[in-house]
C-alpha cells in the first residue's frame, strides 16, 4: 500500500496520512478508536513475514477486484432516487449474506453526497453500524440513466461498502478512489456489456498498486 512505508521508521506519519485520508472520504464517530484501529493494522502489515524478499501481503480478498467480484455488478438503466440505488444495488449483499436489510435502510438513512462521494464519479454510500454487517463486502450498480447529487453532479455508477471494522476494506478504498479519479476508466465501466469486463478493470488497480509497492501478486 503506497501509504503505509513499510521501510519508514517515521510510523506516526504514516498513520496520519490514513487517517486525513479516511477524514477526508468518511465521517469519523471516534478518532482514538481510529488511531488504535490503524496502529494495531499496521504493526500486523510490518509483522508480515517475507518468502525469497517478496512481501506476503495480507488477504487477497481485501483487493477491490475481489470484494467487487462479476457477480457483485448489477446494471439498470434507471432508478428514482438514491434511496431506490442503494436498494437495488445492495440486493446482491443481503442474498449472499454479507448484510441484513436493515443495513440498507440505515445506509440510506445517513447519505450525504457532501462526502460520501468519490471524485465527483461514484458514489459511495456506507452505514456506520457495524451490528448488521456479517463480512467486509462491496458491489457496484452501473447506472445508464445517472442519478443527480444535490449539486448537480450526475452519478452513473453506486458501490455500497460494508465492513466489519475500521480498516479491513482501507486497502480497496484507496484503490477504488485511484478508479474513481481515472475519467477513462469510470468511461470504459459505464459502457461495459459483460460484469467481467468491469471486474477486469478493477484487477487493474489492484495489479497497479502491488506492481508499484512489489508485492508477490500470487
Amino acid at each position: 500500500m503506497k501509504y503505509i512505508n513499510k521501510e519508514s521508521a517515521d510510523i506516526d506519519k504514516e498513520i496520519n496520512k490514513l487517517m486525513a485520508l479516511i477524514e477526508r472520504t468518511t465521517t469519523v464517530n471516534d478518532i482514538t478508536e481510529l488511531r488504535d484501529g490503524l496502529e494495531d493494522f499496521i504493526a500486523n502489515y510490518n509483522s508480515i513475514s517475507t518468502i525469497n524478499g517478496s512481501i506476503v501481503t495480507q488477504n487477497k480478498t481485501l483487493d477491490l477486484a475481489d470484494l467487487i467480484p462479476a457477480r457483485h455488478v448489477k446494471r439498470m438503466h434507471h432508478v428514482e432516487n438514491i434511496d431506490e440505488a442503494i436498494a437495488k444495488a445492495s440486493d446482491v449483499l443481503v442474498a449472499n449474506h454479507f448484510i441484513d436489510i436493515k443495513y440498507i435502510h440505515e445506509m440510506q438513512q445517513v447519505f450525504d453526497d457532501s462526502y460520501m462521494v468519490i471524485m465527483q464519479n461514484i458514489a459511495i454510500p456506507h452505514a456506520y453500524s457495524e451490528k448488521h454487517v456479517h463480512k467486509t463486502a462491496m458491489s457496484m450498480l452501473i447506472l445508464q440513466e445517472p442519478i443527480y447529487m444535490s449539486d448537480g453532479t450526475a452519478i452513473h455508477i453506486i458501490v455500497p461498502i460494508a465492513a466489519v471494522d475500521k480498516v479491513t476494506h482501507l486497502r480497496a478504498l484507496l484503490q477504488l478512489r485511484d478508479v474513481a479519479q481515472d475519467n477513462d476508466a469510470i468511461k470504459r465501466i459505464i459502457q461495459s456489456r459483460k460484469n467481467s469486463d468491469v471486474n477486469e478493470i478493477l484487477k487493474n488497480y489492484s495489479n497497479k498498486e502491488a506492481r508499484e509497492n512489489g508485492w508477490d501478486s500470487n
